[in-house]
């Protein structure tokens, strides 16, 4: 299996997953180039004592460092540590990083809250439910527009505003993606379904609506504006 949120471009034009072992967190980063469809596993030579990945950008990926631990920039071919985002107190319980828009360095844990550096400061800020995050997990973030930021853990998905979280909706069963689309209808994909919506109003669609699965795990929209879900079935 693998990680959807793990999926990157990189420079070279081949693309970058997690696979993860029958039982296991934990896994091999992979590539795939489209142009002969060859997969190939990188070996440890190429990224020596690395966990997960996640994409970063249009050509690079953020990866996290076990020896130390770390996290680090890599396009396909190099590695880049980057010392100024210290994550050695979460490293262990580490499943989510996002750099918003504004430079800042978004963490998510499975038990440990989540965290945000700034651009600027040596530490981490953590928030959990003393800060009003009402849970101890966050698996995805997204940032719908400057000054927002939306996070889904096991149960919830939060808006964080001037600083305050709102919850937005409980009973997701584990938030793997959110997504604003161009109509500004809020998409999220999670264990129970494809969740949408539209002003006020939730809708919430599954197997018994033509999906493959009810477990989704990422949603994602096309250039014409289409609505993709994926699903451990298959795509929608």
């Amino acid at each position: 299996t693998f990680l959807t949120n793990s999926l990157a471009a990189l420079a070279d034009g081949r693309i970058a997953f997690m696979a993860l072992e029958s039982g296991t967190v934990r896994g091999h980063i992979v590539t795939y180039d489209p142009r002969t469809g060859e997969f190939r596993r990188v070996n440890h030579t190429e990224l020596p004592g690395t966990g997960f990945l996640w994409r970063r950008d249009a050509t690079t990926a953020w990866v996290q460092t076990d020896s130390p631990c770390g996290i680090a920039t890599w396009d396909g071919k190099s590695l880049t540590p980057r010392p100024d985002i210290r994550v050695d107190g979460v490293c262990d319980k580490l499943r989510m990083v996002f750099q918003a828009s504004d430079g800042a360095f978004w963490t998510g844990t499975t038990a440990q809250g989540g965290g945000v550096y700034r651009p600027g400061s040596q530490s981490l800020e953590s928030f959990g439910k003393a800060q009003g995050y009402p849970e101890a997990a966050v698996y995805s973030y997204a940032e719908p527009r400057p000054g927002v930021m939306m996070a889904g853990g096991r149960d919830v998905l939060a808006e964080r505003r001037g600083g305050v979280w709102k919850v937005l909706r409980t009973g997701m069963d584990a938030v793997r993606s959110i997504l604003e689309s161009r109509n500004k209808t809020l998409w999220v994909a999670a264990g129970s379904g494809i969740h949408r919506r539209v002003g006020d109003a939730w809708f919430v669609n599954g197997e018994s609506d033509g999906l493959p699965s009810d477990t989704a795990y990422v949603v994602f929209e096309d250039r014409q504006g289409r609505i993709w879900a994926g699903t451990n079935r298959g795509l929608s």
